[in-house]
């Protein structure tokens, strides 16, 4: 359990495939690496060829060749397209999984401070967004209003609904301590 705990949560993108050059399954990283959903890799609907950059077939077979019949090949720069089209460049190395005949493993090694810090702000974004859309709706839900103070100039700042709860004409100006 913890293998796949370290696999699931790595911040590095992993991606199994098999002997047909299916990519079968990823973590988090490689979702938001190449941009498809996990039930993608799951149906079998992800290929080597299908992420690969026109040009790059022979590469892709050479690979998957190579780390079956030698155990791992040397990681190298390899061009990949995203889901949403995009062409990229990174470095990977892959590799046969111990033990097994038909399935490999691909790990990215080029993911720069900046690449990563680039993917979790994303990630931060759009939890906040989520957390913001919630919030709006439990704020609707409940008949809530809301207010901002400004502690410089203690200007208070509130909703429409807040000017109702509290008798606050639309264009009267509000500080605290009024």
């Amino acid at each position: 359990r913890h293998a796949c705990d370290a696999f699931e949560k790595s911040p590095l993108p992993v991606f199994f495939w098999n002997a047909n050059q299916h990519l079968i399954e990823t973590n988090a990283a490689g979702v938001d690496l190449l941009g498809y959903p996990l039930e993608a890799y799951h149906q079998g609907r992800i290929t080597w060829r299908s992420i690969t950059p026109p040009g790059g077939e022979e590469l892709v077979a050479q690979m998957c060749e190579r780390a079956f019949q030698e155990g791992a090949v040397a990681p190298f720069e390899w061009g990949y397209v995203r889901a949403d089209g995009r062409q990229e460049w990174t470095q990977i190395v892959v590799s046969r999984v111990p033990g097994q005949t038909d399935m490999g493993m691909a790990f990215v090694l080029d993911m720069t401070p900046q690449r990563i810090v680039v993917r979790e702000m994303a990630r931060a974004q759009e939890a906040l967004r989520q957390r913001e859309r919630s919030l709006r709706l439990a704020i609707q839900a409940g008949n809530l209003g809301t207010w901002d103070l400004d502690p410089l100039t203690r200007h208070l700042k509130c909703s429409r609904r807040s000017q109702e709860i509290f008798g606050i004409g639309p264009r009267q100006s509000t500080s605290y301590g009024e």
